[in-house]
């Protein structure tokens, strides 16, 4: 009886471990994963910054200045509403996709993690 509970003990404590080991990569995952979007998000502003003035000084030899930015900033305009008219698609989906498949066990493959088999 007693090789019963220490066999009992250490497999719970190999499952609290196995569950600390598994806690630790999500949070690693989703760290590095928030790390990348940030890096991606200050990237793509700073070149759509450097596009738009480039539009914006190439269109003020035709319109003038005023109105060059002026046709840009409207394009801005329209693609915010364009993307919060869209954002459940483009956006509420995909985040809450990555969460889904953070807080469950798949792996960007579709295949799933199975637990070891500790007996």
């Amino acid at each position: 009886m007693t090789n019963l509970a220490s066999d009992v003990k250490d497999y719970v404590e190999l499952k609290f471990e196995y569950a600390k080991i598994e806690a630790a990569e999500k949070a690693t995952h989703l760290i590095s994963s928030v790390v990348v979007f940030l890096f991606a998000v200050i990237l793509g502003a700073a070149i759509l910054a450097f596009v738009s003035f480039t539009l914006a000084f190439i269109l003020a030899q035709k319109v003038g200045i005023a109105i060059a930015f002026g046709i840009i900033s409207v394009c801005y305009v329209l693609l915010f509403v364009a993307l919060f008219a869209l954002r459940r698609r483009y956006i509420e989906e995909p985040v809450a996709r990555f969460f889904g498949n953070l807080i469950s066990d798949k792996k960007s493959n579709g295949a799933t993690t199975q637990e070891p088999n500790m007996l």
